[in-house]
């Protein structure tokens, strides 16, 4: 199981807040997800930067949301279920006995769905 967690600052905080996640890599882009209801999100679009805390190393990430995208996100979001279907829960989707996961659901689902993205932020040289 791939989980970290994201830390974020709000502008006027100095403390920053921890929310751990479960993660997939794909190309060097980590992803994360969760639900337009969810209040992080909004926080670490409008940081742009944030700082991931992956296997006890922490490393500042840029970060990018993505909403409104329902090919980029279901994409993400099936492969990310394809590795962790027991995560279909978190997003209301049903998933049959035979393991595959009921695809109006997945499509419901979409609409409520927020992709993050992170990459590694390049260090000045």
């Amino acid at each position: 199981m791939d989980c970290g967690a994201v830390t974020y600052w709000l502008s006027d905080l100095e403390a920053g807040y921890e929310t751990p996640v479960r993660y997939i890599e794909t190309d060097g882009i980590i992803q994360c997800f969760t639900s337009k209801s969810g209040k992080w999100w909004r926080s670490v679009a409008a940081a742009g930067e944030v700082t991931l805390l992956l296997k006890g190393v922490e490393s500042a990430y840029k970060s990018s949301v993505i909403i409104d995208d329902p090919e980029r996100v279901g994409g993400a979001l099936r492969n990310c279920l394809s590795s962790y279907p027991q995560d279909a829960v978190y997003h209301a989707i049903a998933v049959r006995s035979d393991g595959s996961i009921d695809e109006g659901d997945f499509q419901n689902a979409l609409a409520d769905v927020v992709l993050i993205e992170l990459v590694a932020a390049k260090e000045d040289v």
